[in-house]
């Protein structure tokens, strides 16, 4: 009769239990490192080749108005007309000669719908141009409204003639019927109006103007633009994904096919340790755990040659059969997680006990002590 001290039963179920826990080996453990490298991969080179570009459009306006001050006939002057940016003698102004020109463009052929007008408007002031007497507009040209299909630009280049001397006479005539002291003007506006009908929407007003003084002896006339700025304006439109590059969109297509292959190798396997440990390898578990103090480990794989096998079909006849004989049970694993043999030796005699995994799964062989 073999003996096992207690100190031995307790080392052995350590090393049962330790054979019997999943073994992440080395090769796996790659693949595992592969797997995370590949997909880290993958999402570097599609972020990479993917890029977030916002549609937009550029574009300009460019305006600017000039002027011929035309005089009366006079002894002094030899030519018929002034250049702009001088001071003119009200009495000798016939009609001041005004062009309005104005450019825009823009970087891609749009479809735009553009009206525009030039209107004059006398404003008589009191003497500190703070309040207001009286004003009245008047129509200089009539409405034009255009339309630029398919196109980049488009242009206005309009001439009116200013009858100074009208509006003059007229602010004057309020100064003596109601004996204020005023200051008047007479303000030449272009006023125009766009907008398109693409995606990208563009829509603005514009003014350019000419003021002239009424009633003064010396005239300065000044020209406004500040409402076109003669720099790049922006429209923006929406943000869409494109590919920047097809060699690393192709690479991350790779990389994620070889970290999708990994990944079902790795739940494969992992799968497969789970079952094979809530069948076989719990039923072994089981038994070393309550037994241990009859069951030696061995390396050593039963002898049949010149010995008579008696197989038996549970575990609780093998330990009938120990009881009588009073020898330990030997433990043998011939493949990890899947196959075992209990036997017991006795003279020419061998019991057996085989445990297969897939007659577990297959309920062949019997789970009952």
């Amino acid at each position: 009769m073999i003996r096992i001290s207690k100190k031995d039963s307790k080392i052995r179920a350590k090393k049962t239990a330790k054979d019997i826990k999943p073994k992440f080996d080395i090769l796996f453990l790659f693949i595992v490192l592969v797997f995370i490298f590949a997909l880290s991969q993958s999402i570097i080179l599609l972020m990479l080749s993917l890029t977030v570009k916002q549609d937009s459009i550029v574009y300009k306006e460019k305006g600017k108005v000039d002027y011929k001050v035309y005089l009366n006939r006079n002894d002094f002057y030899e030519t018929d007309y002034l250049e702009q940016n001088m001071v003119y003698v009200s009495s000798l102004i016939n009609n001041v000669a005004t062009s309005f020109n104005y450019d825009f463009s823009v970087d891609t052929n749009s479809n735009i719908d553009y009206s525009y007008e030039i209107v004059g408007e006398i404003i008589i002031y009191d003497s500190l141009k703070e309040n207001v007497f009286f004003r009245k507009e008047y129509s200089l040209t009539e409405r034009v409204e255009q339309k630029i299909e398919n196109a980049k630009k488009f242009a206005i280049n309009k001439v009116v003639n200013i009858d100074y001397g009208y509006y003059n006479a007229l602010a004057n005539n309020f100064r003596k019927s109601y004996g204020v002291n005023s200051r008047s003007d007479f303000v030449v506006k272009l006023k125009l109006k766009y907008n398109n009908n693409d995606d990208m929407k563009i829509s603005e007003s514009r003014d350019m103007s000419l003021t002239i003084p009424l009633t003064e002896n010396e005239v300065t006339i000044a020209t406004d633009t500040s409402t076109i700025k003669n720099e790049p304006k922006f429209v923006l439109g929406k943000r869409h994904i494109v590919i920047d590059s097809s060699r690393k969109l192709v690479a991350s297509v790779l990389m994620s096919l070889l970290s999708v292959s990994l990944l079902i190798y790795i739940l494969m396997s992992l799968f497969g340790i789970i079952v094979s440990k809530n069948k076989y390898d719990l039923f072994i578990k089981k038994i070393l755990k309550e037994y241990d103090r009859l069951i030696v480990n061995t390396t050593t794989a039963p002898t049949l040659v010149k010995t008579k096998v008696i197989d038996v079909n549970s575990f609780q006849e093998l330990l009938d059969v120990r009881d009588n004989l009073s020898i330990p049970i030997m433990y043998y694993v011939e493949e990890e997680h899947k196959k075992c043999i209990f036997y017991l030796n006795h003279d020419n005699e061998i019991f057996i006990l085989k445990v297969d995994a897939k007659d577990l799964e297959n309920k062949k062989t019997s789970s009952r002590k």
